[in-house]
């Protein structure tokens, strides 16, 4: 454990300070938290260490994910920050006992003022027994919705229905097709319903008791 003595094979480099660039002014892009007073997000407006009904409570944080990674290379005895994938600030660690480094047992706090921490919500942590570079940090699959790509679907066995809605644009005219045995065609359902918003419902009301099978599909109308 670090304890700030002189100690053979142990060097000292507790409570080290990286993180975003921008000292006492982070830039927008740069910013974790904005939970202060005023919401402006700078560092100097968490004036109150004590006060956390107006520093800490939540009601002026900025509801996004950010992605944060500390890497070590343990060749040069670096430690460095990356916010959203981007290079932000390394620290060398000193060999004060010249005898090759020696990480003391410690934690990785993310916080404010004198043994202050944030209240924070992690999605996913990940730890690497290798240095990773930006291109090989985790990151969020991108996706792009289709346009009229169905988004949630129901079946009421009460009622025998099943109920389809999807991705719409305004002023389009859809079909809804459906395929019961996998032999026949397609068999339209409904022609030239017009979308007055970005999201359509259409209820089937045609399925025959005990059918055990039914794909359906929504297309433009070919009558618009």
């Amino acid at each position: 454990m670090p304890d700030n003595q002189v100690e053979q094979g142990i060097d000292e480099n507790t409570n080290f300070v990286v993180g975003p660039t921008g000292g006492t002014n982070v830039p927008p892009e740069n910013r974790i938290f904005v939970d202060t007073d005023s919401g402006d997000g700078l560092v100097t407006s968490y004036d109150d260490e004590t006060d956390w009904a107006l520093d800490g409570d939540g009601i002026n944080d900025i509801d996004e994910w950010k992605h944060v990674a500390l890497t070590f290379d343990e060749e040069i005895q670096e430690v460095t920050f990356y916010l959203n994938y981007e290079f932000m600030q390394s620290k060398l660690l000193a060999d004060t006992e010249e005898n090759g480094y020696t990480h003391p047992a410690a934690s990785v706090i993310f916080g404010k003022f004198n043994n202050q921490t944030y209240e924070m919500l992690i999605d996913e942590v990940r730890y690497s027994e290798g240095l990773l570079d930006p291109s090989l940090f985790l990151k969020a699959a991108t996706w792009a919705p289709s346009p009229f790509e169905i988004t949630t679907f129901n079946y009421n066995q009460e009622d025998n229905t099943f109920t389809l809605e999807w991705r719409s644009e305004p002023g389009v005219f859809y079909s809804v097709d459906r395929w019961d045995d996998l032999i026949s065609d397609w068999g339209e359902l409904e022609d030239a319903l017009i979308s007055e918003g970005t999201l359509m419902e259409f209820e089937d009301t045609s399925l025959e008791d005990g059918q055990k099978k039914a794909i359906y599909r929504v297309r433009i109308s070919d009558a618009q």
